[in-house]
C-alpha cells in the first residue's frame, strides 16, 4: 500500500481490526502511518478503549455492523439481538424513531465514524439519515 502512494493511487492507508500491540507494531515500521482503523462496533461491543487508543495515535475509527449483524451465520442463540433489546425499544418509542435509528445515533456519538453494512435493504433504511432529530 505504501508503494502505491508514490504513484498517486491512494490518499491514506487504513487497517482492519487490530489489537493495541498490533497497531503499535504497524506504526513502528510503517513509512506511511495508517489513518483509519475499521472495527466491528455495535452497542454491545463498544470498543471504547481501542477507540481512545487509536485517537491518541492520531487515527480515526470507523465502526461497522452498528445494528449488531443479527443475521450473521456464526450468531449464537444467546447473543443479543440489538434491534429487539428492551432499552432500544423503549428509546425508539420515546423519541418516535426506529430501533435502527436509535442504534445508529449511539454509534455516531462522536467517537467513531459510522460504516453501516448490509446485504439487503432494511425496512425504512432511507430514514437512517434522520438520526439527529430529537435524540
Amino acid at each position: 500500500m505504501e508503494k502505491l502512494g508514490g504513484k498517486g493511487r491512494r490518499n491514506a492507508i487504513g487497517s482492519p481490526g487490530q489489537l493495541n500491540k498490533a497497531i503499535d507494531d504497524v506504526l513502528s515500521i510503517a513509512a506511511v502511518k495508517p489513518a483509519v482503523l475499521q472495527v466491528e462496533c455495535p452497542r454491545n461491543l463498544a470498543q471504547n478503549e481501542l477507540i481512545a487508543y487509536c485517537h491518541q495515535r492520531g487515527m480515526v475509527v470507523t465502526g461497522y455492523s452498528p445494528l449488531g449483524s443479527p443475521d450473521r451465520s456464526w450468531r449464537k442463540p444467546e447473543d443479543p439481538v440489538l434491534l429487539e433489546e428492551p432499552s432500544v425499544l423503549a428509546m425508539a418509542k420515546k423519541y418516535h424513531k426506529s430501533e435502527a435509528q436509535i442504534l445508529l445515533r449511539w454509534q455516531v456519538r462522536g467517537e467513531s465514524y459510522l460504516c453501516p453494512t448490509k446485504c439487503h435493504p432494511l425496512p425504512g433504511s432511507c430514514r437512517t439519515l434522520q438520526v439527529f432529530d430529537s435524540v
